[in-house]
């Protein structure tokens, strides 16, 4: 299967503390992906810096073949150009080009040296990588470790927050209610209320999002990812806080999200449902992957072990 999602020695300090340490892989098209490891190993902070909120410090993510997060890579030359000024305007004055000591003569080379680094600063000044809504206008969506809905607003509405993704009229058709702008609610509201179909909410549309009971929250908050049908979908922890029924539950959803072609990369503690539901598990620990594979593989990796139990000598310590 041809990759979908590429990362390439990731790493991202915070001051001193390294959190993600030259992470590298890949995700195939249709495979649904976990992501584990103990707590504080670095797993959000890699969502995080897949998804825009946080610059790599290093290395760089593809999207689809395209790099959509990479590190800034200073402009050195940058400096240069101070010394290419004032040698110029040296130069000028040697060679009897007095006008420019004049006091109009002063002003226009101040002017001159002020636009050309303006421009050199928009044009040639290394770029990082794309904004976060830009990624999900992409097809790249996620949700959060803390559920973030809009508690007082419906259900149906708090997923059509998502579908907006997919609106393309102005603001002058909003103010004045075109035929266009109806049409478009319309085509929002339609996908919307079949996202909730999928997620199992049906006949909750006008419930208040913050009357959900908890399991059926992460449900919606699911929902409004799934709406503008993202072509990888990212879920951070979905699992936290369900009870076991729920959790077959979601197990059962993840696998029909993945049926009707979305990729699915999940960060998960709970070990047992990341074995019986993904096709292939990442292992962080201390910010580095120390491990990956098929799930059979890797939960016998005595790496995996250690990292989750600790050594003998540890646990003595301790």
């Amino acid at each position: 299967m041809a990759e979908l999602l590429t990362v390439e020695n990731l790493s991202k300090n915070f001051g001193g503390l390294a959190a993600l340490k030259n992470v590298s892989l890949a995700i195939a098209e249709g495979e649904i992906i976990g992501l584990i490891g103990p707590n504080g190993a670095g797993k959000t902070t890699l969502f995080n810096a897949i998804t825009g909120i946080y610059p790599p410090t290093a290395g760089s993510v593809r999207y689809r073949g395209k790099v959509i997060a990479r590190a800034k890579r200073r402009a050195r030359w940058l400096p240069f150009l101070s010394v290419a000024a004032l040698l110029c305007t040296v130069a000028a004055f040697v060679l009897g080009e007095r006008y420019l000591f004049t006091l109009a003569g002063a002003g226009a080379a101040s002017l001159g040296v002020a636009l050309t680094f303006t421009v050199v600063a928009v044009v040639f000044a290394p770029k990082g990588g794309v904004r976060p809504d830009q990624i999900a206008d992409r097809g790249l969506y996620r949700t959060f470790q803390s559920i973030n809905l809009f508690d007082e607003m419906t259900s149906l509405e708090n997923v059509e927050v998502g579908g907006h993704r997919m609106s393309r009229v102005g603001v002058a058709d909003a103010v004045f209610l075109t035929p266009r702008y109806r049409r478009d609610e319309g085509r929002v509201q339609e996908a919307a209320l079949a996202a909730i179909k999928f997620v199992a909410l049906e006949g909750k549309e006008e419930w208040k999002a913050g009357a959900l009971p908890y399991g059926l929250q992460r449900r919606l908050e699911i929902a409004r990812a799934l709406v503008s049908k993202p072509k990888l979908l990212l879920l951070d922890e979905p699992a936290a806080g369900l009870n076991p029924t729920e959790k077959n539950e979601l197990l059962d959803l993840i696998r029909q999200i993945r049926d009707t072609g979305v990729t699915v990369f999940l960060i998960e503690h709970d070990v047992k449902l990341v074995m019986n539901v993904c096709d292939h598990v990442v292992v962080l620990d201390h910010g580095e992957a120390i491990a990956a594979g098929r799930p059979e593989e890797v939960q016998n990796d005595p790496r995996v072990i250690e990292a989750y139990l600790g050594t003998k000598t540890s646990k003595g310590a301790a």
